[in-house]
């Protein structure tokens, strides 16, 4: 029990280091903005995006591990509702890019738009681990 509860600890630290390392609530101010060429944008782009994909995976392990074994219920129910998400997050950022799907900024667009709903789903995430 104490190791549960120490490894908890350990999660929920590490999602604040992230939080006011990464600032979810600066996610409208874009650091990536100033990028001096397409090319450096692009992979600005790309590494917010890596940065919220772990963050992301990271809290999706910590809540599989603790409703795994305490509630099977909820983890099946935290499964359904995260393959959910991932279809909605797909889909809306068709959706809100779609204008631009032709054009050479495309991949510049649709992984701003993947960032920015990976960071909601963050903070909904810590919302339910911090959660009793």
């Amino acid at each position: 029990m104490i190791m549960f509860i120490f490894f908890r600890l350990r999660v929920v630290f590490f999602c604040l280091v992230f939080l006011f390392s990464f600032d979810v609530a600066q996610a409208d101010k874009d650091i990536c903005r100033g990028s001096k060429t397409e090319n450096i944008l692009l992979k600005c782009r790309q590494q917010e995006y890596e940065k919220s994909e772990a963050m992301l995976k990271s809290l999706m392990d910590s809540l599989s591990v603790r409703y795994e074994k305490e509630e099977p219920k909820q983890f099946q129910l935290l499964n359904d509702s995260q393959s959910k998400w991932l279809l909605y997050r797909e889909a809306e950022c068709l959706l809100t890019t779609f204008e631009s799907s032709f054009g050479s900024a495309y991949a510049d667009y649709k992984l701003d738009c993947l960032n920015k709903l990976n960071l909601k789903r963050i903070e909904d995430l810590i919302l339910l681990q911090s959660s009793p």
